[in-house]
């Protein structure tokens, strides 16, 4: 189940001052440009994925992503936990 909302926060409490955050709809593409990169250097976090030093982010939700690589029908989490077991046990 989507949420259909996403939620943009600062990684700095301090920096930007005052601002907590905001949710918006999943729908929504946003665009932040740096002004003056060499004097106020920003960077954006997604998941696992960092990226320091941009000049200009744009955020907008990807849609298209499978999760099929994360869970394969054809094999039990059953059988997977004996494999394991088996594998410890003969080590």
């Amino acid at each position: 189940m989507n949420s259909k909302k996403i939620s943009i926060a600062p990684i700095s409490a301090f920096r930007p001052r005052r601002w907590a955050g905001k949710i918006v709809s999943d729908k929504s593409k946003i665009i932040i440009t740096n002004l003056n990169p060499k004097k106020r250097p920003i960077s954006a976090v997604a998941d696992n994925v960092e990226v320091r030093n941009a000049k200009k982010i744009i955020i907008k939700v990807q849609n298209k992503i499978k999760f099929s690589l994360l869970y394969d029908i054809n094999s039990s989490l059953q059988k997977k936990i004996k494999l394991e077991q088996l594998r410890k046990e003969t080590n």
